[in-house]
């Protein structure tokens, strides 16, 4: 019997033991060990419908820069009358009247929280609705329309708001927003885009801005058949992401547009069909938010190829009573990150701690499946949240390894019920600390509970004040470039230009990938310093083997004439990866350094003849092994400032032509031009894309000429008028 009372003692003890521990779990953090991909702050947004007055949204706004959001969507929604100033578009082609006051005030006021904005277009204006007043049909003139984005764009593009985006309509594959067809969008896209991109062609634009998941190859090959401009492609997904994601992603792939990013342009982590959450004090409001968003955040991050997502959404959704006065239904979805009267939700608090995370993230152990976390860390800072994804209390021993500073203090803030959220405590809404732990030693571990569905977040602090999240102003930038090669790889290339900070990696995945980002900027400094630092093991795998940074020069005549490569030798003479912006050739200039974590760039002596101001800033990483990584920070080493000078081109505007007379516009088969003081004229066609009409038939009949367009199909082009000193005019016509 001896055997079987040893057998009992220890079944007791295992049951006992189990019982003790029962609920608790272990997560190390090593602070020495890289992972990637880092905790890119580009990647989260937030999106603004239009369902809301401009007061509350101002006052809403001042929020961005607290929780360091780099951009914010916002729909136009001409056509809904619901819009700023309605209506903000009268009157008839080509002379449209526009009242912009309160789209500037808004739009300026996102750029004052250096918030970069994206703007949706649509829906139909007043003056192009074929039927009464819906706005959801298909415009009644195409030529129209495009003229509409061009000006819009162009408007924009004169109060110097850069980097900017745009997407044409909303989720027209849904028929609350659109009544057309599919083609019928195609041929929204085509005038619509062509316009903005004459209108500013720095400006990035995209589509379809899908609510499902049909349309993105047809739509792409629409694209490519009309050779259209398309800088993003655009959809949304609430609940889940990979649907949308993967779609898009295949899509692309199989076009292979490398150039062109991902944007999900709405994105809750709730569904919308019913039963759901996004309802009235539902999960949305609630504290739960937060341990949600950190981990669709975990899987959104691992799409290298995917910019951007914009949360919906930023402020709660309002409605206007018969007055026009706004005012909160009990009954409307209530879904911002922030409520009704500017309360951050526990969502919020979480946007909040994602970005004061530092950005190069570091290894975390779980010994759990129901905790995740993230942790990263810079010089001074030093951070790990941790999430419950279960329905029970937890209790976890958190170990914090190899921090990078020994001396200072540890914080710890909570977003549960009795914290940072607004639904369940009113009182306690905002992210707060509630303990504090001396530091003096690289080493930290506490022990505590985490609520179900609660967080934790943990930050050490060296006391400096300093942080590689510093908001810094180098330069003015333009628009960024980007290239993917392999969308299904883990490298990744980024920029961000509140820190003016590039980060490249090979990923985990294989020995061989290319990282590279582009920066178009200009008011550039005379001389730029550049900090060029890497981490993991940087291996010369092949030719194309490379770490570098590299200059693209542009002229007065718009174009990218000459260019400077730097390394440190980690670069091949034998390269011939594809190089698909600035000159897209081998660089003209080639300069070895010995090392390239501390060197100066003079522009101005680096610059060629008829240098505009305008450059291109590159960095480039390729087959360096897996694992490897790249930062290359940029700083002012100079007080002056290189002028951008204007382009070497007639500007493509309407303008006043004297005495030159081109009518009738809008035009049908036939456009007579006349300009009494020189009856010998040239002229010549283009489409809004810069896209000559090849021939124009014409004749002379008395002081001007007769110009059949029969051929010509509608739309918005620029008639060029020349005598033989050269241009008199030029002109924007429609074709009906």
């Amino acid at each position: 019997m001896r055997w079987k009372r040893i057998f009992l003692s220890v079944c007791i003890l295992v049951a006992f033991s189990s019982t003790a521990t029962w609920g608790q779990s272990s997560v190390t953090v090593d602070f020495s060990i890289s992972v990637d991909p880092p905790l890119l702050k580009n990647k989260f947004n937030v999106y603004q419908t239009p369902l809301a007055g401009l007061d509350r949204l101002l006052r809403d706004n001042v929020n961005l820069k607290d929780i360091a959001v780099r951009s914010l969507r916002f729909e136009t929604a001409w056509g809904k009358n619901i819009d700023f100033n309605p209506p903000s578009i009268s009157g008839f082609a080509p002379n449209f009247k526009y009242n912009r006051a309160d789209y500037t005030t808004y739009v300026q006021s996102v750029i004052a929280q250096d918030a970069e904005p994206l703007l949706t277009m649509g829906y139909t204006p007043n003056p192009l609705k074929p039927v009464g007043d819906e706005w959801r049909n298909t415009p009644n003139s195409m030529a129209a329309w495009q003229q509409i984005n061009y000006d819009y764009a162009a408007y924009w593009s004169s109060l110097q708001i850069k980097p900017i985006n745009y997407e044409i309509w909303n989720e027209p594959d849904l028929s609350i927003f659109f009544l057309g067809s599919k083609q019928d969008y195609f041929q929204l896209y085509k005038y619509g885009a062509a316009g903005i991109k004459r209108g500013d062609p720095d400006a990035k634009v995209g589509g379809p801005v899908a609510a499902f998941n049909g349309w993105h190859a047809d739509f792409l090959s629409f694209v490519e058949g009309e050779k259209l401009p398309i800088d993003f492609l655009s959809g949304h997904a609430y609940g889940t992401f990979d649907w949308q994601l993967g779609a898009m992603r295949n899509a692309l792939n199989s076009a292979k547009w490398n150039s062109v990013e991902m944007y999900m342009t709405e994105y809750a982590s709730y569904t919308t069909d019913p039963p759901n959450d996004i309802r009235p004090h539902g999960d949305q409001e609630r504290y739960v938010a937060a341990g949600d968003f950190f981990s669709d955040a975990l899987g959104l991050l691992a799409y290298n190829d995917l910019g951007k997502v914009y949360w919906a959404q930023w402020s709660d959704v309002t409605l206007k009573d018969s007055q026009g006065n706004w005012f909160l239904d009990p009954n409307t979805d209530k879904m911002g990150l922030l409520d009704y009267s500017g309360n951050p939700k526990a969502l919020y608090n979480a946007f909040k701690i994602y970005n004061e995370l530092p950005v190069d993230r570091n290894e975390v152990t779980l010994h759990s499946t129901d905790l995740k976390s993230m942790a990263s860390s810079d010089k001074h800072t030093a951070g790990v949240v941790i999430w419950n994804t279960s329905e029970v209390e937890a209790t976890a021993d958190i170990k914090l390894n190899n921090l990078p500073i020994e001396s200072g203090m540890i914080e710890l803030y909570r977003i549960d019920a009795a914290h940072s959220s607004y639904y369940e405590n009113r009182a306690n809404s905002k992210l707060a600390v509630v303990e504090t732990f001396p530091l003096s030693a690289n080493f930290f571990k506490w022990t505590g509970s985490i609520p179900a569905k609660g967080v934790i977040y943990l930050k050490a602090l060296d006391g400096s004040g300093e942080s590689e999240l510093k908001f810094m102003s180098v330069a003015k930038v333009i628009r960024t470039h980007h290239w993917f090669p392999d969308r299904f790889g883990t490298s990744f290339a980024d920029f961000d230009r509140q820190t003016w900070t590039t980060r490249l990696g090979m990923g985990s995945a294989k020995d061989k990938a290319l990282a590279q980002v582009g920066v178009v900027m200009e008011n550039i400094p005379a001389i730029v310093n550049v900090n060029a630092s890497s981490s993991g093991t940087m291996k010369d795998l092949d030719d194309n083997s490379i770490f570098a940074v590299r200059l693209d020069f542009q002229d007065l005549s718009g174009q990218y004439i000459h260019s400077v490569l730097y390394h440190a030798g980690l670069y091949h003479d034998g390269r011939n990866s594809e190089f698909p912006w600035g000159t897209k050739q081998k660089p003209d200039k080639i300069i070895p350094l010995n090392d390239l974590t501390d060197f100066n760039i003079n522009i101005k002596d680096e610059a060629p003849e008829g240098f505009r101001g305008r450059v291109i800033f590159s960095g480039l990483l390729e087959n360096t092994g897996k694992d490897s990584r790249a930062k290359i920070k940029l700083t002012k080493a100079s007080g002056e400032i290189i002028p951008v000078q204007e382009l070497n081109v007639t500007e493509v505007k309407k303008q006043d032509v004297g005495s030159l007379n081109i009518f009738p516009n809008p035009f049908n088969n036939r456009i007579r031009v006349e300009y009494p003081e020189e009856p010998e004229l040239s002229f010549y066609m283009e489409d809004l894309l810069g896209r000559k009409i090849k021939a124009l038939p014409h004749e002379q009949t008395g002081n001007g000429f007769e110009i059949s367009t029969e051929f010509i199909k509608p739309g918005a082009y620029i008639l060029t008028v020349e005598n033989r000193e050269g241009i008199i005019g030029r002109q924007t016509i429609i074709k009906n």
